[in-house]
């Protein structure tokens, strides 16, 4: 009787902590960074309770082949990082199936942008924005560090046009860089030897789909195009990149060229070569610790405020007046409101406006945020009630 009974606590204080867990943080589900209602298109984020102060994010990229998964998996990847204060956004992206590349860059760019676009109202710093990815999305986690400011690159007919899509450090696991070299380095030297590798020269393979090429060798164009190392720079964030030394999907030499030629820019770059170990691996505690301390010491945060110079408050879009008491006017040039949504400080929706002009005499005194959508793009600015 007495086992049963304590058995019975411990159940009860397993549930409890379980309850206490997931009430560390809220998750708000298919937010549509873009705007078009393309659940292709659509992220989840997750943010930590209590926040007093902007905060860093981790955005994490799902790998698939370019050609298949979905959001769902950035916890597996960030849960330590989300335990510690960072908010995390776990994106989805158009696949090759249906768009080609550069579809799926344009995607995650659109992503932060709109992320940043609305870190008011998530209270995001985003002077410390991070992105980890695992296969195909390593490879974008990389092409976002390192191609930052390429307007060829850049969609910006999609979601927020009024911020950067630039990241401030990368966390690449066993992603691809360079197509034309996955063939030549596939591990074939007993114990760590493939038995049957995928041949990605094929019409069928999933670097000769994402590109639309009849076989990699066919486009050299579009392998350099989508080759993070091809835009390297001085400038580019820090690297910290992890892979197994027995990849048969995505060889390791494939982060030893990346973090080579990072490092002879003069970008930080650290590679993690894991041995014995396979494709689509999940971080143990001490990787995902690992994590924590390399963004903790390069991520350096914008101040109070939290955004970006420049990112807020254009000239293009003012409120006044702010702190407001009565009536609330939204200057615009040049672009036509579609809709002015308010949040309360909490991130709840509270109301809907449509035009430029509105009353907020109902509104208790506080902070409040206005997320407001126009043809162009999408942003938030706050606004005080007195």
């Amino acid at each position: 009787m007495k086992k049963f009974i304590l058995l019975s606590f411990c159940i009860i204080l397993f549930f409890a902590f379980i309850n206490i867990s997931n009430a560390q943080h809220t998750k708000y589900p298919n937010l549509d960074y873009v705007g078009n209602g393309n659940s292709k298109q659509f992220l989840d984020l997750y943010v930590p309770t209590g926040l007093t102060q902007p905060a860093p994010l981790i955005i994490y990229i799902h790998g698939g082949g370019w050609s298949g998964g979905a959001k769902g998996g950035a916890l597996d990847f960030c849960d330590t990082l989300l335990k510690n204060g960072y908010v995390v956004a776990d994106i989805n992206y158009r696949l090759s199936g249906d768009s080609i590349f550069p579809a799926q860059i344009y995607d995650c760019k659109a992503a932060v942008r709109w992320l940043k676009s609305n870190a008011l109202l998530y209270n995001i710093d985003t002077c410390r924005v991070a992105v980890t990815g695992s296969s195909a999305g390593g490879h974008l986690a990389s092409l976002l560090g390192t191609s930052g400011g390429v307007d060829s690159l850049e969609n910006f007919a999609l979601g927020s046009t009024n911020t950067t899509s630039k990241v401030h450090a990368v966390i690449p696991f066993y992603g691809p860089s360079d197509f034309m070299q996955m063939q030549s380095h596939i591990p074939l030297t007993p114990p760590d030897s493939c038995t049957n590798p995928m041949d990605h020269l094929a019409p069928t393979s999933p670097e000769s789909k994402l590109l639309g090429c009849s076989g990699i060798l066919t486009c050299p164009d579009k392998v350099k195009k989508a080759n993070p190392i091809t835009y390297i720079d001085s400038n580019d964030p820090p690297f910290k990149l992890f892979h197994g030394s027995f990849d048969c999907s995505v060889p390791v030499y494939q982060s030893i060229i990346l973090d080579s030629t990072l490092t002879s820019f003069g970008v930080y770059s650290l590679l993690v070569i894991l041995p014995h170990v396979g494709h689509a691996f999940r971080p143990d505690s001490l990787q995902k610790l690992d994590m924590l301390n390399f963004l903790n010491s390069k991520l350096l945060p914008c101040g109070q405020t939290g955004i970006e110079s420049g990112n807020f408050n254009s000239k293009d879009f003012i409120i006044y007046p702010n702190p407001a008491t009565e009536n609330v006017h939204l200057q615009t040039n040049n672009e036509n409101i579609k809709c002015i949504k308010l949040f309360n400080s909490q991130g709840q929706f509270i109301q809907e406006y449509f035009t430029n002009d509105f009353s907020v005499t109902n509104l208790a005194h506080g902070i409040y945020f206005l997320r407001i959508e126009t043809d162009k793009s999408i942003f938030t600015n706050k606004l005080i009630k007195e």
